[in-house]
């Protein structure tokens, strides 16, 4: 058995409603953790997809550069998210990112609105 393929049967070992009774209650905290992550991020990930689709299609060569003010968003929002935890709380820190999602999604909707009106009256 190769590798990947060893790696692969642990991954669903843990995962597994019977591998889930044999392993301690930290690793299956770990591994609920795990799970829930990655349900998150590829939510996340989805909508940065979605909303450079949409610019894309209205604005095609402003694609490298809204690649390049994700990225630097991210790192600086990174940043952001330590800073107001030490100073502030995780808590915070938690609702600061929230909020955030919360602008952006907005931001999405009114674009999306934008675009897709100009398109409705043309048809």
């Amino acid at each position: 058995m190769d590798k990947s393929a060893a790696t692969e049967n642990q991954l669903l070992k843990l995962i597994g409603p019977e591998g889930m009774a044999e392993i301690e209650p930290a690793q299956r905290l770990a591994a609920a953790d795990v799970d829930v992550r990655i349900a998150l991020s590829s939510t996340w990930w989805s909508a940065i997809f979605l909303g450079m689709k949409l610019a894309a299609r209205e604005h095609p060569g402003l694609t490298p550069w809204l690649w390049g003010v994700n990225g630097a968003t991210s790192v600086c929002a990174s940043v952001l998210a330590v800073a107001i935890a030490l100073s502030s709380s995780i808590s915070a820190a938690f609702w600061a990112g929230w909020l955030a999602y919360a602008v952006a999604l907005a931001g999405f909707v009114l674009a999306a609105r934008r675009v897709a009106l100009p398109a409705m009256k043309a048809a």
